[in-house]
């Protein structure tokens, strides 16, 4: 295992993500871990897999990812790193996942 050095904090090569559907009754919490090199577009990708048959009918940019944080709470953008969205010491990221809103029907 390869190992990072922030400051004096070391940090594993690895991340481990959890994350939920955000207002699901579903209060499962999921996670996967990925290379601290994975971009966020790969990341979508394998939560939708990971939630999978739900979102099949969705593209994977379609999930608007949010990191949950006691300090920050911030979208998660396409085209990052998702080690962008470590908080060291800590090599865990919690997200909740919101799938895109219905359409509304005219009247």
């Amino acid at each position: 295992m390869d190992l990072y050095f922030l400051g004096n904090a070391k940090m594993a090569d690895d991340i481990t993500v959890n994350f939920r559907i955000h207002d699901s009754n579903d209060d499962d919490v999921h996670t996967i871990t990925i290379p601290r090199d994975t971009e966020v577009n790969t990341l979508q990708a394998r939560i939708r897999n990971q939630l999978a048959p739900l979102f099949n009918h969705l593209h994977a940019e379609e999930l608007d990812l949010r990191q949950v944080h006691p300090i920050i709470n911030r979208h998660i953008q396409r085209g990052a790193s998702v080690s962008v969205y470590l908080i060291p010491p800590a090599n865990v990221i919690n997200i909740l996942v919101y799938p895109p809103n219905p359409p509304t029907e005219r009247k």
